[in-house]
C-alpha cells in the first residue's frame, strides 16, 4: 500500500515534466528567462528560442555546454549575441552542465506553434511576442530581487555571491562603478 502512495505523486510529477507546461527550474528562471523569455522561446525575434535550437533540439551536450560557456561565436546569425556564460560570470561548470541538461530536455518534449497559413504574420507574432516597444525586455520580473525572507537559499546564495563580486568590481574599477547596487 505504501509503495502505491509514494508512486502516485511520483507518476504525476513524471507526467508533467513531459509537457511544455512545466515551470522553469530556479537557475534556468534567474539566468536564461530574462533574455530568452519565460517559456525559453524567444522573445521578440530579439532573442532566439532555446527550444527550437538546432544546438539544443541535437541533443549535443558538450556543444550546448560550450556555447554557455563561451556565448555566441563570432559568426552567428543571432540579432543579439550572448556573451559568455550569459553574462553571468559567477555560473560555475557544474551549474552550465545542468541549465544545458535541463534545456535539452525540454526542448526534446517542446512541440513548436506554427501560425495558420491564413493568418497575417504580424498578427501571429503579436500573439506569440506581444508588441516590440524597444529592443530592451520590458517584462515583469519573474523572481523577485533582493530574494524575500522565504525564498529558496541557492537564490540567497546567489545574491550573497553577486554582492561581493560587485563589492570586488567597486574596487577594482574605481569610480566607473560607484553608486551601482544590485537593489536599484
Amino acid at each position: 500500500m505504501l509503495k502505491n502512495i509514494v508512486l502516485v505523486p511520483l507518476l504525476i510529477i513524471g507526467s508533467s515534466a513531459s509537457g511544455n507546461d512545466k515551470a522553469l527550474s530556479l537557475p534556468l528562471t534567474l539566468r536564461c528567462a530574462p533574455c530568452h523569455g519565460p517559456d525559453l522561446n524567444g522573445v521578440g525575434g530579439v532573442f532566439p528560442s532555446l527550444m527550437t535550437s538546432q544546438l539544443v533540439k541535437s541533443g549535443n551536450l558538450d556543444g550546448v555546454i560550450k556555447f554557455i560557456t563561451h556565448g555566441s561565436p563570432a559568426d552567428s546569425q543571432s540579432l543579439v549575441k550572448m556573451p559568455a556564460k550569459g553574462g553571468h560570470l559567477d555560473l560555475g561548470d557544474e551549474e552550465i552542465r545542468e541549465i544545458a541538461k535541463q534545456v535539452i530536455e525540454l526542448a526534446r518534449n517542446y512541440v513548436e506553434k506554427k501560425a495558420p497559413p491564413t493568418a497575417s504574420r504580424d498578427g501571429y507574432f503579436k500573439e506569440r511576442f506581444g508588441p516590440v516597444v524597444s529592443t530592451a525586455i520590458e517584462t515583469a520580473p519573474v523572481v523577485s530581487w533582493p530574494p524575500a525572507e522565504n525564498a529558496p537559499e541557492r537564490a540567497k546564495r546567489l545574491y550573497q555571491r553577486e554582492k561581493k563580486l560587485l563589492a570586488m568590481l567597486q574596487e577594482v574599477g574605481g569610480k566607473e562603478y560607484e553608486g551601482i547596487g544590485l537593489d536599484d
